[in-house]
Formats: C-alpha cells, sequence, structure tokens
C-alpha cells in the first residue's frame, strides 16, 4: 500500500528527501529579540556548528515547519 506508492514516489522524483541546508541548528527568536538570537547563532557558529537564524516573528509551529522543510536534524536524545 502506501510504502509502495511512497518508493515509487521517491524513486521517480516526485518526492526530494535532500535537504537544502548544511545548518544543524535553526535559532529562533521570539519576542522581538533579534539582538539576543544573533548573538546565541554567533556564539553557535564560533564552536564550529553550521547555524541559520529564523528572523520572523511567526508562530512556533511555522519556525518548526521551516526547520523540518530545509532539513535541520530534530533534537536527539
Amino acid at each position: 500500500g502506501l510504502t509502495r506508492i511512497f518508493s515509487q514516489l521517491l524513486s521517480s522524483g516526485i518526492i526530494n528527501t535532500a535537504t537544502s541546508t548544511t545548518a544543524k541548528v535553526l535559532v529562533c527568536t521570539f519576542d522581538d529579540r533579534l539582538e539576543y538570537g544573533l548573538e546565541v547563532a554567533s556564539k553557535i557558529r564560533e564552536a564550529g556548528i553550521p547555524t541559520e537564524i529564523y528572523t520572523e516573528n511567526d508562530k512556533f509551529r511555522k519556525k518548526m515547519n521551516y526547520a523540518n522543510k530545509i532539513g535541520v536534524p530534530g533534537p536527539t536524545i
């Protein structure tokens, strides 16, 4: 069923699983705290970790959808 359809979509190139970023971290700003977000992103980059920053004042869900869309890895426990 579903697995077969998904497999065919992948093999035909309709679904692309390649990531569009090398970022391992996405820093999201909240409550117009852009300066703090930039500072945090800078420190993470200084540690050698590829980082992207999301500066728009959107809802949390939209920020997480963006992270998923560009391929930022999720948290590991």
